[in-house]
């Protein structure tokens, strides 16, 4: 069997919102790998805060993306989630939500947003 190759399959857009089951042991390295295909370095934060204050710090930044697993500190609605923040790009954040399950995107901080991602 040939060895699954991630960003092959991102790149090629065979993942969709309602096939997409992230779970605790793939979810961060998903995200993280779909944003590295991207061109994007990933630093993984401890807090939501964190992220957001690096976001406003670096805001120059276009090559950079933080991401946050919420999983045991907070809850969306009830549900675990990652939040990631990236660079503002329209099809950035329009490809995010074809092939993630996002509840929200945040508006601007600095030149960056935020994408809120359901943990299924």
């Amino acid at each position: 069997m040939d060895t699954f190759d991630l960003k092959k399959y991102l790149a090629e857009g065979r993942l969709f919102k309602e096939d997409m089951s992230i779970n605790e042991a793939q979810g961060m390295d998903m995200v993280k790998s779909f944003l590295e295909s991207k061109g994007l370095k990933v630093e993984e934060v401890k807090t939501g805060n964190i992220g957001n204050d690096k976001a406003k710090a670096e805001g120059i930044l276009k090559d950079k993306a933080f991401i946050w697993d919420a999983e045991g500190m907070a809850k969306y609605d009830g549900k675990d989630y990652i939040e990631v923040w990236v660079p503002y790009n329209k099809e950035l954040k329009e490809e995010m939500k074809s092939k993630f399950p996002v509840l929200d995107i945040g508006g601007r901080t600095g030149s960056y947003f935020t994408i809120t991602i359901e943990k299924k």
